[in-house]
């Protein structure tokens, strides 16, 4: 089972979405007419989202249950949402310069979001 992830401001939504915040989520990241119509609740949204909270709402199938709300956004809107995920689902880089770098490589600092849940089976099952 899941573990709730914390949206912003004390909601939490567990996986997977609700059906009615699901539909609603995929019509807001769709509608096209106007162009980007609600690009600006959109925003909104993925500003107070946390990384997890913004996989799920991209992971999250659309209104025809067929593909990913990321794959069926709109331009301008699934370049917000591609910004604000997880490398690999779980790493979120930490803001400033890389702590080393070379030709051939660059070492930055990440924080691991899933860490959590990982390190609480370990412990459960050491138990």
């Amino acid at each position: 089972q899941n573990p709730p992830m914390l949206l912003g401001d004390g909601y939490t939504w567990e996986r997977p979405l609700p059906a009615d915040v699901r539909l609603s989520w995929s019509y807001l990241v769709t509608r096209q007419d106007p162009p980007e119509r609600f690009l600006p609740l959109c925003l909104k949204i993925l500003n107070v989202a946390s990384p997890l909270a913004v996989q799920i709402l991209a992971d999250s199938l659309s209104r025809d249950n067929s593909l990913s709300c990321l794959t069926v956004a709109t331009k301008a809107i699934k370049a917000e949402i591609k910004s604000r995920m997880p490398f690999m689902k779980r790493y979120v880089f930490a803001p400033g310069p890389p702590l080393h770098s070379t030709q051939t490589s660059l070492v930055r600092r990440a924080f691991d979001h899933a860490a959590a849940v990982d390190y609480k089976a370990v412990f459960r099952s050491l138990a």
